[in-house]
């Protein structure tokens, strides 16, 4: 009997240990591992979106669940109305202050987003707060990059990278870091709208 329970709580750690090491990397300022969609609530735009001379309906994988009155739409955590002051207590208690986010255009990721809120986060190696700390972050995760450019804006640290032929943007504050990955560099021009239509689905 013994013997029994010795190796059931055996696998039961397996079971955790594997479900843990599946989710590192995946939630995190750069993305380390590949994701999993299976892992994020889908949300498809209502209507298409035009960039440049191009059409199309957007399809949203998050780590924010849906509202509960409306399944097809993320918790409006980045709205300032206070009809949805649940999704804030959500987005803070449940979730730590972070959401991230990927967009598919033709069945395709085209693009990543990482927000983080410090509120109530303890400052460690994986928050940033200016340049320095993000190179550190980079190089402690041995993220071979290179450096576009960086700059101050509005008070906050930017920072652009070359990650393979991706590109990314990093801006990093005392009080939150975000960070925007287009798969392909030649988004890179794109990489603001995209991220509006990120913001848009929260608001």
């Amino acid at each position: 009997m013994k013997t029994r329970i010795v190796v059931f709580l055996f696998l039961c750690l397996l079971i955790i240990s594997c479900k843990t090491n599946t989710n590192i990397g995946q939630d995190s300022i750069v993305e380390i591992k590949p994701f999993f969609e299976k892992n994020y609530y889908k949300y498809t735009s209502k209507s298409d979106y035009h960039i440049a001379n191009d059409s199309f309906k957007v399809v949203l994988l998050s780590n924010v669940k849906p509202l509960d009155e409306n399944k097809e739409s993320p918790q409006k955590i980045f709205t300032f109305q206070s009809y949805y002051k649940n999704s804030k207590t959500y987005f803070y208690k449940e979730l730590n202050g972070k959401s991230i986010s990927y967009l598919k255009k033709n069945n395709k990721i085209i693009y990543r987003h990482y927000f983080q809120d410090y509120k109530d986060v303890n400052s460690n190696e994986s928050t940033p707060k200016n340049k320095e700390d993000v190179i550190k972050y980079l190089d402690k995760n041995k993220i071979q990059y290179t450096l576009i450019k960086s700059y101050k804006e509005s008070g906050s640290d930017v920072l652009d990278f070359k990650i393979d032929n991706k590109f990314l943007k990093i801006v990093a504050t005392p009080n939150f870091c975000e960070s925007y990955m287009c798969y392909d560099l030649k988004d890179s021009i794109n990489v603001e709208n995209y991220r509006t239509i990120v913001a848009n689905f929260y608001r």
